[in-house]
């Protein structure tokens, strides 16, 4: 609209220096002098002056309006399925998947990953059709991975009902990976719902610092030895 507005005023500003060419001709041929007092003379050359400021602030708002277009247009292929937004996202994507992948190989576990529509798999079969304990894998391996990317200091995960064989000991082999490769996580905290303290994981085998403790009653105590797992009260 902007610039067929501006196209107007062109043609319109076009009559009106043919129209002042005319009356200069006339007065030429007429005998009188081009530059003595003619109102009519006069009054053409504002309404060239005129049109040539309407048509400049035509032309520069058609401008401006053009490169509205043409910003609206790189922003669109920027958003396109194929543009820039994918590109980034697949490089994004890959960058993350290499990192859970090797919280996995650290963990002894399944391969989880991330599909370019972010569908989460573990060893490529999707999450929809996991087992109880692959899925629950899953979720832990980007939990632990986002921590690490965003400095968390620490890992909070809840098992909150029982998981396939195997899978609650690679829940505790991935938090512990993810807490002792040197970057800013320096604690791990596990919930395990078990009816009794024997069922408990043998967490002080994994190193110094690992600890299982059980609550029960309002009480906490520490499973201080890892062979027998006899209670000891924990203190304050």
């Amino acid at each position: 609209t902007a610039d067929r507005d501006a196209r107007v005023r062109l043609v319109s500003l076009q009559g009106a220096r043919d129209e002042l060419d005319r009356l200069i001709l006339a007065r030429r041929d007429a005998g009188t002098q081009a530059d003595g007092p003619s109102t009519e003379l006069a009054a053409a050359a504002l309404s060239v002056a005129q049109q040539q400021l309407r048509a400049f602030d035509d032309k520069a708002a058609a401008d401006v309006e053009h490169q509205k277009i043409l910003t609206a247009s790189s922003i669109v292929k920027i958003l396109a399925p194929g543009g820039l937004r994918k590109r980034k996202m697949g490089e994004t994507i890959t960058a993350f998947n290499g990192r859970l992948a090797a919280l996995c190989d650290a963990a002894g576990q399944g391969v989880v990953a991330l599909t370019d529509d972010l569908t989460a798999t573990y060893d490529g079969r999707p999450y929809d059709i996991l087992s109880t304990g692959e899925a629950f894998l899953c979720r832990a391996t980007i939990q632990a991975a986002v921590a690490q990317i965003d400095g968390s200091q620490a890992i909070l995960v809840d098992i909150d009902r029982p998981l396939d064989s195997g899978a609650t000991e690679s829940v505790i082999n991935l938090v512990d990976t993810a807490a002792a490769d040197g970057g800013p996580i320096m604690f791990a905290l596990i919930g395990i719902t078990l009816t009794r303290p024997q069922q408990a994981p043998n967490l002080a085998a994994l190193g110094e610092g690992c600890v299982t403790y059980w609550v029960e009653g309002g009480a906490v105590s520490v499973l201080a030895d890892a062979k027998n797992r006899d209670l000891v009260v924990a203190s304050q």
